[in-house]
């Protein structure tokens, strides 16, 4: 994301900022630390952290979107009870 920031009436700061990875990165994954370089800020996920149940339906959905050829709506549906289950059957 590339953020805009008025100091003043002259001088606009232009930085790049990565605040988050992408989605899966927040799901998958359990803990995130922040690497900041100068203007850049990125954050990295915690290897030890990795959630196996929703990288699974991470890599499920992609496998059902790209390579079966299934509509999205039905794939998100499909996740969407999958992910209600494994919480209800993780929380017995």
């Amino acid at each position: 994301m590339i953020r805009f920031e008025e100091t003043d009436s002259t001088d606009v700061n232009l930085s790049l900022t990565v605040s988050r990875p992408i989605y899966t990165g927040r799901t998958a994954f359990q803990q995130v630390e922040v690497l900041q370089a100068g203007p850049v800020t990125m954050a990295y996920p915690v290897l030890g952290s990795v959630n196996l149940a929703a990288l699974g339906l991470t890599l499920a959905a992609t496998v059902a979107i790209f390579a079966a050829k299934q509509p999205v709506l039905r794939v998100i549906a499909a996740c969407a009870v999958a992910g209600v289950g494994i919480h209800l059957v993780s929380a017995v």
